[in-house]
C-alpha cells in the first residue's frame, strides 16, 4: 500500500498510527486491492494522532531552565543545554529511567556531574532521586555535593515539581555551614502550540562569620558572630519550541536573586556599632537566555 510520499519524514509514532489504519482498512475490506490508502483515512489518522498523542508529549519535559523534573529522558536520548553559551551541559538517557550528565563553563570552572533515576507512579505523578557533584578546577579549593529528590505532578507539557536536597560544601570561604537544605519549586504551563511559561525557584540558608566593631574615643572593640542568611534564587520566562523541529527550544527570561541577611544580635545593633556585612535585603534581576537541543541517538 502507498502510505504517502511524506512517510519517510514522519517520526516512528506517526508511522505506526498510519500503518495501524492501513492494516485496519485491509481487515475491514479484504477484497479491496487498491494500491493507495484513501486520502481521508490517512489525513484523519494523522490528525487524530496529532491531537491525541503528539500534543500531550513535550520533548523538553525532563528539564526546566536548569532544574530537573521527575520525568526522565528515554534510552538513547541526549539532551544539550547552554546558558548564555557560557555554561554547557549534556544529559544522556542510559535507560528509560536512568540519566547521567556532565557540565561546566567555557572557563572550565566549576566542573559537575549528575545522575537521576526516575520512577513513574501513575500518569500524573512521577518521582526522581539524584545526585550532583561539583569540584573546582584550575587550583580552586571548592567542592560540593547536592543529594536531591523531586516530585512532579501533571502532564508532560503542564506540570509542577517540588524538590528538596541536601547541599554539602567544603573547602570554601562562602559559608561556614557544611550542610544545608535546598528547597525547589518549578513548573511549566503551555501557552500555545509552541510557547510555554516556565519557572524554577530555589531557597536555602547559609551561615557566615561577621565582625561587629565598636568605636570609642579610648578603644576599638571587635566581636565575631555567626549570622544565618537566606537566599531565594530563581529563573522565570518563556520557552519557545521551534516549529520546524520540536527537538530545539529557546528560553528567554529573568534570573532573580533575593538576599535576606540574618538578624544582627541586639548587643551589636546599637549606636556605635558597625558590621562588615550587608544589613539590608538585596534584590537583583538580570536577563537570561538558554538554548536546548535533544538528540535521539538510537
Amino acid at each position: 500500500k502507498n502510505l504517502g510520499s511524506n512517510l519517510s519524514e514522519t517520526n516512528p509514532q506517526e508511522k505506526s498510527i498510519l500503518i495501524f489504519y492501513a492494516i485496519w482498512d485491509a481487515i475491514q475490506n479484504p477484497s479491496d486491492t487498491k494500491a493507495e490508502v484513501k486520502a481521508d483515512v490517512t489525513e484523519s489518522s494523522s490528525a487524530n494522532f496529532e491531537n491525541e498523542s503528539v500534543s500531550e508529549i513535550s520533548e523538553h519535559d525532563s528539564r526546566y531552565f536548569f532544574a530537573p523534573s521527575a520525568f526522565s529522558l528515554k534510552k538513547g536520548e541526549l539532551y544539550y543545554n547552554t546558558i548564555y553559551f557560557l555554561l554547557h551541559e549534556a544529559q544522556y538517557g542510559v535507560t528509560d529511567r536512568l540519566a547521567v550528565g556532565i557540565g561546566t563553563t567555557i572557563f572550565g570552572f566549576p566542573l559537575y556531574a549528575t545522575v537521576k533515576y526516575s520512577i513513574p507512579i501513575n500518569d500524573k505523578s512521577h518521582v526522581a532521586f539524584g545526585d550532583l557533584g561539583m569540584i573546582g578546577t584550575y587550583g580552586s579549593s571548592f567542592r560540593g555535593n547536592l543529594l536531591f529528590s523531586t516530585y512532579t505532578y501533571g502532564s508532560s507539557k503542564n506540570n509542577i515539581s517540588l524538590g528538596a536536597g541536601l547541599l554539602t560544601l567544603s573547602n570554601t570561604d562562602v559559608t561556614n555551614r557544611s550542610n544545608s537544605i535546598v528547597a525547589n519549586v518549578s513548573g511549566v504551563l503551555e501557552l500555545g502550540t509552541y510557547f510555554y511559561l516556565l519557572t524554577e525557584n530555589y531557597i536555602t540558608q547559609f551561615e557566615n562569620e561577621v565582625t561587629a566593631t565598636q568605636f570609642n574615643p579610648n578603644f576599638i572593640r571587635q566581636v565575631d558572630f555567626t549570622r544565618n542568611n537566606t537566599i531565594w534564587y530563581g529563573l522565570s520566562g518563556i520557552r519557545f519550541v521551534r516549529k520546524q523541529n520540536e527537538l530545539i527550544s529557546f528560553q528567554l527570561g529573568l534570573t532573580h536573586i533575593l538576599f535576606v541577611p540574618g538578624k544582627t544580635p541586639d548587643a551589636y545593633d546599637g549606636p556605635g556599632w558597625s558590621i562588615n556585612a550587608d544589613t539590608e535585603s538585596t534584590f537583583i534581576a538580570i536577563p537570561t537566555f538558554t538554548f536546548t537541543r535533544k538528540f535521539k541517538l538510537d
